[in-house]
């Protein structure tokens, strides 16, 4: 158990690490980019972007190869955390016991931070050195509405492929990438 610990450990720092060096740059928009780097780096479990590396890692993969694709995920995530807080939604006033996003810089600032995170996360995806029929692959399935599929049922069946296939996949590459360093992103959505 403190193995799988330790791990976990690991996979939080990159995916930390890798997001700190997000939105960083002194521009005129940097009002805005504090407001995606107030809720991207808010905290929480980070569970979406550490199962995608986990879940490369069990399946053969380099998860380095991965950590963009998870923090995509994790980009994805808080821009849908930011858009459900503000006024016209849930209107939330706390979250994680911190004033949300609208609280803090506004709502018309808090909306755009929310739709500049998931323009980020696909950039994000389409400047890895993946081939570009997998990286357009991958951002197709970003792009289809993650609401409009029930998560449970979705897990299920990518479990269940996924075990079914599992002997088959080991030594499966696209390109010069391993078929899993690109599976194993898409499935959370």
């Amino acid at each position: 158990m403190s193995e799988f610990r330790d791990q976990i450990a690991q996979y939080r720092a990159a995916i930390e690490e890798f997001l700190q060096g997000k939105f960083c740059e002194d521009l005129p928009q940097k009002r805005l980019f504090d407001a995606m780097r107030y809720s991207l780096l808010a905290g929480g479990k980070r569970i979406r972007p550490v199962l995608t590396l986990e879940f490369c890692r069990i399946c053969g993969g380099d998860w380095r190869s991965a950590l963009p694709f998870a923090c995509a995920l994790e980009m994805i995530h808080t821009y849908s955390l930011i858009h459900d807080d503000l006024p016209c939604m849930d209107n939330d006033d706390l979250r994680r016991g911190k004033p949300t996003n609208h609280v803090v810089y506004g709502e018309c600032t808090a909306t755009l931070a929310g739709d500049a995170l998931q323009a980020e996360a696909f950039h994000t995806i389409l400047s890895t050195e993946l081939p570009a029929d997998v990286r357009a692959a991958i951002a197709a399935c970003l792009a289809s509405d993650p609401d409009a599929r029930p998560k449970a049922a979705q897990m299920a069946r990518v479990f269940d492929d996924l075990a079914r296939r599992h002997v088959q996949l080991k030594g499966d590459f696209i390109g010069d990438r391993h078929v899993m360093d690109v599976v194993t992103p898409v499935t959370l959505l």
